[in-house]
């Protein structure tokens, strides 16, 4: 039998190894299972339950997964119901976790520093694929998908625009400011994220820098400093506009399918296409509007409103409802929406009372990706969503103090 000091170490170590591996998106799934199994080997849940905080988000995060599983009742296509069921487990398993065995301030930065590190070393290997890549073919892969080795853009972007606000915040303290050393960090995120080139990631770091500015600077009053850092942001977005006519193409066809009605429906421009995905999305909400279409079921009701509204390139691709909102309305009706909301309101309010600027920060880059992406209908989605959400809720916050690794980290 382990004792209780080495269950508390195993559950530390395994998820600091979660943190790292997220984007790489490899071994994670081991992971949590071997996560789960020690938590239920040292058994005590008499005690682990009965200290927990925030026991109603338990409840609402555990009811969302339940919600999945009603939805098997009045679904046809049960292969991809239970296929669904099993790519949100992590959703289930991470709040009982990280409820009954919360973290301290000093553990949290260490699994923060873990996440960094993963996000770091992605980071030098896709940049160091596509520079070798370049020198031994002559083929340019630094840019969106052929860049982005590991997953697709806009959730690498996302984790990125998450790491990067956290070193911000780090070295935004009076005191106790992390080593000089992680500030070279912070142009590699930049670059990395430009490169990805994914619309929301940009438009992400652009709000996460401009919010970022207004506190640091209203907090310690650095105006000049703040009026000096605006004019490099707009430098900065102007001079990739300028200089690489990759993402200003991309950009101006955002700009373009937004500001004006598309009426191609065989467009490949992400964004026209995304425009009549969710009108579709919406017609079929219409007629399953209270309980939805079935947990198996949302993605081939989607596929015959394409069909019948001819959208041709949703058809070719395969693509869901691309906006998380609308995938559960029409997965769950008005029931399985209202219960996602409340699991992203609700710990926002207990972030903002709390003081808990990552939890908060992490919500609010979640729910601006879950507009333009069904973020939970893949693992890279659900496990990093269901990792932090239910960390980042339960344990205390972090010091942001960026630690290095060393002896007796862990």
């Amino acid at each position: 039998m382990l004792t209780k000091t080495v269950h508390s170490r195993i559950h530390f170590l395994l998820s600091g190894l979660i943190a790292f591996l997220l984007p790489f998106k490899q071994g994670v799934s081991v992971c949590i299972i071997f996560l789960l199994l020690n938590w239920l080997v040292e058994g005590d849940f008499r005690n682990k339950f009965k200290g927990i905080k925030h026991r109603n988000f338990l409840i609402l995060f555990v009811a969302f997964y339940l919600l999945h599983l009603v939805g098997m009742c009045w679904t046809e296509n049960q292969a991809s119901g239970w296929f669904d069921l099993e790519v949100k487990l992590s959703l289930l398993i991470f709040p009982f976790v990280f409820s009954t065995r919360p973290f301290r301030k000093e553990q949290m930065d260490k699994i923060l520093v873990c996440f960094l590190l993963g996000c770091t070393s992605v980071c030098l290997i896709i940049l160091g694929r596509a520079s070798w890549i370049y020198l031994a073919r002559h083929e340019n892969k630094f840019f969106y998908e052929e860049f982005s080795w590991f997953m697709h853009p806009s959730y690498f972007s996302m984790y990125l625009n998450l790491v990067l606000l956290y070193v911000l915040i780090a070295f935004s303290k009076k005191e106790d400011r992390p080593h000089l050393a992680w500030l070279l960090l912070i142009p590699l995120f930049l670059l990395v994220i430009v490169l990805l080139s994914s619309k929301l990631g940009l438009i992400s770091l652009v709000l996460l820098i401009v919010s970022w500015l207004c506190w640091t600077v209203i907090k310690h009053r650095w105006y000049k400093i703040g009026l000096f850092s605006v004019i490099i942001l707009i430098a900065g977005v102007l001079g990739v506009m300028k200089f690489s006519p990759e993402i200003s193409t991309r950009v101006k066809n955002a700009v373009h399918a937004v500001s004006s009605k598309p009426a191609d429906k065989t467009d490949p421009e992400s964004t026209a296409v995304r425009i009549f995905i969710w009108g579709a999305a919406r017609d079929v909400i219409k007629e399953h509007p209270l309980i939805g279409a079935g947990t198996g079921d949302a993605k081939d009701v989607l596929i015959e409103k394409y069909k019948e509204e001819g959208i041709a390139g949703a058809i070719k691709n395969n693509l869901n409802a691309h906006n998380e909102y609308l995938q559960v309305f029409v997965a769950l009706g008005l029931i399985g929406f209202l219960s996602l909301l409340c699991m992203q309101f609700f710990p926002a309010v207990v972030a903002v009372k709390e003081k808990k600027i990552m939890l908060l920060s992490f919500l609010l880059l979640s729910v601006l990706n879950f507009l333009p992406e069904s973020m939970l209908e893949t693992q890279a989605g659900v496990m990093y969503y269901g990792f932090f959400n239910s960390l980042l809720l339960f344990s205390e916050e972090n010091t942001f103090g960026l630690s290095l690794p060393g002896t007796g980290w862990f």
